[in-house]
């Protein structure tokens, strides 16, 4: 019973970490379909699991597209 308590508290709190992460990177990517292109301390990961390497991704788009129209 105490097994199980333990396992889905650390699921719980696994999965409110990543849809946490997953908001900030669709906040990220709605900032940049409306135009703003300043560079966002939230698209700047140090993880390198999939929500990281999308932030990353979405950073360069930004940069890309802020240097295209620059």
């Amino acid at each position: 019973l105490v097994a199980a308590a333990l396992l889905g508290g650390l699921g719980f709190t696994t999965l409110r970490n990543l849809t946490r992460r997953i908001a900030q990177a669709n906040d990220a990517a709605a900032r940049v379909a409306a135009g703003n292109l300043q560079a966002s301390e939230v698209l700047t990961s140090a993880s390198n699991d999939e929500v990281g390497r999308l932030l990353k991704s979405l950073d360069k788009m930004r940069a890309d597209l802020a240097g295209t129209i620059g």
